[in-house]
């Protein structure tokens, strides 16, 4: 096609070429936008954060940095339990150890899950935290 058209068609047409190269890019680039916040919006109405009440139990997330490389990918991803102590603005909580301590640093919310005893657990404590009676 290039051979039959003079410099100047050849040229014109590059440039239409181009333009609508553009408005192509344009319209992409719109329905990427609808497309991500229509996942967004699914995402968000199914998505109930979480927030913890003063004395429940939570594992606390160990951060990559804190994690024991040694162990590789074998190291664990959660300590704990961990009781909330209090609860602070924006998401985060302060933290004791069973034995009543408080962790130095306060946690944000995003870093904590439930605590959800084990079967041998169960048999040890009640789900109150106090020690179960004696079988006889």
């Amino acid at each position: 096609m290039q051979n039959r058209l003079t410099l100047e068609e050849y040229t014109e047409a590059m440039i239409m070429e181009l333009e609508q190269l553009d408005d192509e890019r344009l319209k992409a680039l719109t329905t990427l936008k609808a497309y991500h916040q229509r996942v967004a919006r699914n995402y968000n109405r199914n998505v109930r954060p979480q927030v913890f009440q003063e004395g429940d139990l939570v594992w606390k997330q160990i951060q990559p940095a804190r994690s024991d490389q040694r162990l590789g990918k074998f190291s664990p991803n959660w300590e704990g339990p961990y009781g909330v102590s209090k609860l602070l603005p924006n998401g985060a909580y302060r933290l004791k150890f069973l034995s009543g301590e408080d962790l130095p640093a306060p946690v944000n919310g995003l870093f904590l899950k439930d605590y959800v005893p084990q079967h041998m657990e169960c048999r040890l404590r009640d789900p109150c935290g106090e020690p179960a009676p004696e079988n006889k």
